[in-house]
């Protein structure tokens, strides 16, 4: 309790919990990933019948990423005018 270990993004890493869980900690998807994160998230889902919650959210972070540069490039659409 009370301490932190950072780790650098893309570092393999191994964590002991205390209670039986499973957990994917996925802060920057780039797009090359994004068809390995899926396969990834389904192959869990098949393991645990039971495990309905996704916790990535995979499909909500790419919509969001297109509405994203939609709304950058018509801001850029319009600062060339």
């Amino acid at each position: 309790p009370g301490e932190a270990v950072f780790i650098p993004a893309g570092c393999a890493h191994q964590v002991c919990n205390l209670a039986d869980c499973i957990k994917v900690a996925i802060d920057f998807i780039s797009p090359e990933n994004v068809p390995r994160c899926d396969q990834f998230m389904r192959g869990l889902r098949q393991l645990n019948k039971q495990w309905n919650e996704d916790v990535l959210q995979l499909t909500t972070m790419m919509w969001f990423a297109w509405v994203s540069c939609s709304q950058y490039k018509k801001r850029s659409d319009l600062n060339k005018r």
